[in-house]
């Protein structure tokens, strides 16, 4: 079987991601979606565990209007979403309804403008329940596919907005971008992954909720104390099993210190690292440097004291800070880079590769 996944809207994690997770069961990736063969049927459980994947179809080899005729509606509802290539939309979708009518077949498509369907119009108007939802890609020629699966918006805004404990000034990794760094580290279901500057716990949450143990360590009590209580609060708002807390270990560690020696060695780490001081303005050029080089001190520190503990062939993900200005993008020194690496890692993506940002941030 095929499937069709589309990307996020950043390109670069998107494909990762999935790199990472399928491997050479990839056939083609396009900036905007990629060709993936499964000899296992996919569903929505896969989608819910990829931060960077929007929705996932099911290709066909039948005419698009034969696949719309076996809705069991009296009026079919459908849309189409179109990836690559550069075809009219709203040509493909009028086309299709006038092949419709032709055959004495009702039928409406729901896309507003010529534009995509979103997941968030898929979750609105219900539209795997009430008629389709197809992809249209172009790889040498144009390959259908019916949705099967699309990003849950409000689990992720539940998870993103609603848990107990939120510090804007602590960080406010989303949820998304936390599944991705998990993927990177490629861990199997009994993997340890261990987060050790855990603050909020977003990175601790998305590991217990795909269901590997883990472990989380912050310099502040306060982190580890507000962990603790997002992750009680997962275990009751997503009606987890009751024995999930066996899965977890919090405690308070500094992280530029020698490392628990509970700490098990086969384990994955996947942290978002001291980002720097909270900003009210954007900083001078020496102000920039000035943070890196604090940064580095702990980080270098870090890197190692956790190359003691980690088994050989294990990942470790790692955000670092980067500043733009404009167009301009002013980034984390490649020689720290080199200098963590000598504690005994290979250095996997092409640095600065795999950037991330929001808007103000």
């Amino acid at each position: 079987m095929r499937y069709i996944f589309i990307h996020g809207k950043n390109a670069s994690l998107s494909k990762k991601e999935l790199q990472c997770v399928f491997g050479n069961r990839i056939a083609f990736q396009h900036p905007q979606f990629s060709l993936i063969e499964s000899s296992e049927t996919l569903d929505q459980s896969v989608l819910n565990r990829l931060g960077g994947t929007i929705k996932i179809a099911e290709v066909f080899s039948e005419e698009p209007v034969e696949v719309l005729k076996k809705i069991p509606e009296k009026k079919i509802l459908f849309g189409v979403s179109q990836y690559g290539g550069d075809e009219p939309l709203s040509k493909i979708l009028t086309g299709l309804k006038k092949s419709l009518k032709k055959e004495s077949f009702s039928a409406r498509f729901v896309n507003k403008a010529g534009s995509n369907i979103s997941s968030g119009q898929l979750n609105q108007m219900r539209l795997l329940e009430k008629g389709i939802d197809l992809v249209r890609v172009w790889h040498g020629q144009w390959v259908w596919g019916k949705t099967i699966a699309f990003q849950d918006i409000d689990r992720y805004s539940k998870r993103d907005f609603g848990k107990p404990s939120r510090d804007m000034k602590a960080g406010m990794m989303p949820p998304k971008l936390a599944q991705m760094m998990i993927n990177f580290a490629e861990p199997l279901a009994s993997t340890i992954i261990y987060d050790p500057f855990c603050g909020l716990g977003t990175i601790l949450l998305e590991a217990v909720l795909r269901g590997n143990p883990v472990w989380g360590s912050d310099i502040k009590e306060r982190m580890v104390r507000d962990s603790k209580n997002n992750l009680e609060w997962l275990i009751k708002t997503f009606s987890l099993e009751s024995d999930t807390l066996r899965l977890i270990h919090l405690f308070r560690q500094d992280a530029t210190t020698p490392l628990s020696e509970d700490l098990p060695k086969d384990l994955v780490i996947v942290t978002e690292g001291y980002l720097g001081p909270p900003l009210l303005r954007f900083p001078e050029r020496d102000q920039q440097q000035e943070i890196f080089g604090s940064l580095h001190k702990i980080n270098a520190r870090f890197f190692e004291q956790v190359a003691k503990k980690i088994s050989s062939g294990k990942k470790l993900v790692m955000c670092f800070p980067y500043f733009r200005s404009g167009k301009e993008k002013i980034f984390y020194p490649e020689l720290f880079f080199h200098e963590y690496a000598k504690h005994g890692f290979q250095i996997e993506n092409d640095l600065r590769s795999l950037p991330y940002e929001r808007e103000y941030q």
